[in-house]
């Protein structure tokens, strides 16, 4: 599991690229990692990161 920090900080690997909307989406190609988010009130999305 990746640690969060600061995206202008020197340790960050990753910086977030896009939010997608919706239950089971996956990131593009343009994007190296992405973290699905399933929420059991509807708000369900896949956040898509890029490396730093």
């Amino acid at each position: 599991m990746p640690t969060v920090v600061d995206c202008g900080s020197p340790e960050a690997e990753y910086q977030t690229g896009g939010l997608m909307p919706g239950q089971g989406q996956e990131c593009g190609s343009g994007y190296d990692y992405g973290i699905q988010h399933d929420d059991h009130r509807g708000f369900d999305y896949t956040m898509c990161f890029t490396k730093v």
